[in-house]
């Protein structure tokens, strides 16, 4: 797929997690995928970095 990286124009939400599971799928594996994209969502509400390692 191709993706932009137009700054005036943003990807939605569902842009950016289908950007994310299609390029972290072939490295992470499918669940790995989907826990890293959990944590990078719940950035915002993280006390500690560690909290986004995992």
């Amino acid at each position: 797929m191709s993706w932009s990286v137009d700054p005036l124009l943003p990807q939605s939400d569902a842009e950016l997690d289908g950007k994310l599971l299609e390029l972290a799928t072939p490295v992470l594996g499918a669940e790995e995928a989907q826990a890293l994209r959990s944590r990078l969502w719940g950035v915002d509400h993280a006390v500690h970095v560690r909290q986004l390692l995992g």
